[in-house]
């Protein structure tokens, strides 16, 4: 064809059909005979052909693509991995259907107008609406059932839930399964690290935990609210262990954001402070040896070095049964696995050992629960069930069908935060 760009005429024309046959062979093969289709299907086949989707789209009314709304503020579709690996799970999925994605985020009512405008116009075919941060904007989520836009909502919808199709998990029992598994465990003090609040999710993690204790006849040691990231279930511990802001300059853990680089920080209230890289001070032990004329007196001016550090080692025990007997926890369940991660931080820095001083479970198996020191418990989201329901609930509406509704249930991982 000299370069020119294929046609459906050319196609109808080299193969000696009709072009309503062809359109009718590209638009799912209805009415086509097996001899019609094979000459047609060996025509493009020879020529390469790819259908026009937007001259398809103008006769068909479908454009065959999906958007991924995010109602969040952009930076977290990297910084949450939750995000990214449901994107991959849809994106995986319509693959497979033959259809595209479009990626779309919204962080304020000026976005709000001006992806609803956007859609308006009449690029895509439905809208997968994902806000777990924040929870789902009802204003946002009115304007799309006002336009009649086909939509799925990844949580528990914030209104009428018979109205809207949606795709969650069991939050609720989640929840439920870490405490009652730290409880099994042996833990009887028990906090929690919550998510933002807000959303169905946070509410529904809270109860579980909440309702879990009421019935093993245990009171919640407190529920601290954070970001679902690392360095909020850090500062998040530290006001669980009674020890917000006390981390200061003794090892350069001024954040969680340098915390992990800092081999001496401050640990439990009373038990001392790391002074430098070899000494550790208490303020009630002015007597311990610490020079030669005191050396001789115990065995010889030889023997200094090794008082000192039979001192120092008595000193560090101390200082391990302080903030052992200080902590107010002894099992700490967190909302997502980033938040864990920076609670093993936080209680590491404390000087409390996982799980031998606090369990931890964490939420959602993300690679950081596998990659911690030590390897965290966790509840696991099943991330390729939530992009496949959504999906094919999307297609459902699309077609026609009415709004439904899908729980999935979760699972608990176990690994070495718990005994």
């Amino acid at each position: 064809m000299g370069g020119k760009k294929m046609t459906i005429r050319d196609i109808a024309s080299r193969s000696g059909v009709s072009r309503a046959t062809v359109s009718r062979y590209l638009n799912g093969g209805h009415w086509v005979s097996d001899e019609a289709a094979a000459k047609i299907r060996k025509v493009i086949d020879q020529t390469g052909y790819v259908a026009n989707k937007n001259a398809r789209s103008l006769a068909t009314g479908h454009s065959d693509s999906v958007a991924f709304l995010l109602g969040e503020p952009q930076e977290l579709l990297f910084d949450d991995p939750n995000f990214s690996t449901l994107l991959r799970s849809i994106a995986d999925e319509l693959g497979r259907k033959g259809m595209s994605l479009i990626m779309m985020t919204t962080d304020n009512d000026a976005e709000n107008e001006r992806n609803l405008k956007f859609l308006r116009g009449g690029p895509v075919d439905g809208v997968l609406l994902v806000a777990w941060h924040r929870g789902v904007h009802k204003g946002l989520l009115k304007s799309l059932r006002e336009m009649r836009m086909p939509v799925v909502v990844a949580e528990y919808p914030p209104i009428d839930a018979k109205a809207v199709s949606y795709v969650h998990v069991d939050d609720y029992q989640g929840a439920a399964q870490a405490t009652r598994y730290l409880a099994e465990r042996g833990a009887r003090r028990i906090g929690m690290l919550a998510g933002p609040e807000g959303p169905s999710g946070t509410r529904a993690r809270i109860r579980g935990f909440e309702d879990m204790l009421e019935q093993l006849d245990l009171e919640p040691e407190g529920i601290e609210h954070g970001g679902y990231n690392k360095a909020s279930g850090y500062e998040a511990t530290l006001r669980l262990l009674g020890q917000a802001g006390r981390v200061d300059d003794a090892g350069g853990a001024e954040s969680a954001e340098n915390a992990d680089n800092t081999e001496n920080a401050d640990i439990a209230d009373g038990a001392g402070r790391v002074d430098n890289a070899g000494d550790i001070g208490l303020t009630d032990n002015a007597d311990n040896v610490d020079n030669a004329g005191n050396a001789n007196q115990t065995g010889g001016a030889d023997n200094t070095g090794d008082i000192k550090r039979a001192g120092n080692a008595a000193k560090v025990e101390q200082t391990d049964n302080a903030a052992k007997a200080e902590s107010p926890i002894d099992g700490l369940f967190a909302a997502s696995d980033l938040m864990a991660a920076g609670a093993l931080q936080a209680l590491r820095q404390q000087g409390l050992a996982v799980p031998g001083d606090v369990q931890v479970v964490g939420f959602d198996d993300q690679a950081v629960a596998r990659i911690c020191e030590p390897p965290l418990t966790t509840i696991r989201q099943p991330f390729d069930g939530i992009g496949k329901h959504m999906v094919d609930q999307l297609i459902d509406l699309m077609n026609g069908g009415a709004p439904s509704g899908t729980t999935l249930p979760l699972e608990l991982v176990v690994r070495e935060s718990t005994k």
